[in-house]
């Protein structure tokens, strides 16, 4: 193959139009640039830096006093399972935990807990079958060539779920599971269910399930946690979920430590400007006009110093 060279001239986009220069300057950080210049300017912190010492609900109340008078503000995080702990108390979620709290948190008027609901659903799913999944297109099945089609059934099959007695959950576990089993066995006799996707959950028609051990006998409703209030956060969602918006405040939730997906965690979004975990940090700390808000684990003194340096208002 001959190469042919075009002589195009590399331009630089150097002007930033969304944000203030402090963000600005932050994002330059992450990836390695210092040439970008914004329109905008404030003597008040734009950067703020909040501690949490386990779970990061709890600087709820911090993340409504920043919030306060600006319409837009979004909480971000890399995955769900850190998204999860702004919707329900409950922790160490088993499948038919799960599959509990999606058809709970279904609402046709909500599109955030739509989204919590799928997710918690597809992870239920997940469990039940007998080929390997797309974890980042709500476990699609691999044998599924449209994503979207994987997701119609999703919702469609938790609307018909919630529509059943499976909606109340103030039974305990065993009468719930008793309801639960022939209400999913029986998913791929539905109208709503085409060819494809009945092949793909095949699996499902001999789905066993229980009561969660030791819980047979409680309510429902009392192993799901309590629904947490985050009052002036308007929405919550992964960074890849908020790619192309724009924002008054973005909250991005770093997880306590590196463990699981490293992308998760502060430390790692400065490793590398070219790493995955810096991208993911550029993309989710780009989206506010205004303030932006990094929730992590508390700091030791080396930490605080190094994120003061880039210009965070350590609370």
């Amino acid at each position: 193959m001959i190469k042919v060279d075009n002589h195009f001239i590399n331009l630089e986009l150097t002007r930033n139009f969304r944000s203030c220069q402090k963000i600005i300057n932050l994002c330059g950080i992450l990836t390695g640039r210092s040439n970008i210049v914004g329109q905008v300017t404030q003597l008040e912190p734009a950067l703020y830096l909040a501690q949490y010492n386990s779970c990061p609900t709890e600087l709820i109340p911090t993340f409504e006093e920043l919030c306060t008078g600006y319409q837009n503000t979004v909480l971000l995080s890399r995955g769900h399972s850190t998204l999860r702990k702004f919707h329900t108390s409950a922790t160490n979620l088993k499948p038919v935990h799960k599959l509990a709290l999606a058809i709970k948190l279904f609402n046709f008027d909500d599109m955030e807990t739509i989204e919590q609901s799928l997710t918690l659903y597809s992870e239920f799913i997940r469990h039940h079958l007998s080929e390997s999944v797309k974890p980042n297109s709500f476990n699609s099945p691999q044998s599924l060539d449209s994503n979207l089609a994987w997701r119609r059934f999703l919702f469609s099959s938790l609307s018909h779920l919630t529509n059943s007695v499976l909606k109340n959950m103030d039974v305990n576990w065993s009468i719930w599971v008793r309801r639960a089993k022939p209400a999913i066995q029986s998913l791929i006799f539905q109208d709503f269910i085409t060819e494809g996707i009945k092949s793909a959950i095949s699996s499902l028609e001999f789905a066993n399930f229980c009561a969660p051990r030791g819980q047979a006998k409680e309510l429902v409703n009392n192993c799901l946690g309590k629904a947490t209030s985050t009052g002036l956060i308007h929405r919550k969602t992964t960074i890849h979920g908020a790619k192309g918006e724009t924002h008054d405040v973005t909250i991005i939730v770093s997880t306590p430590d590196a463990r699981g997906s490293s992308d998760s965690h502060w430390r790692n979004w400065l490793s590398d400007p070219k790493s995955e975990a810096a991208r993911l940090a550029y993309v989710g700390s780009s989206r506010p006009r205004h303030r932006l808000i990094w929730a992590v684990k508390k700091l030791n003194v080396a930490d605080r110093s190094r994120l003061e340096k880039m210009g965070f208002h350590i609370i």
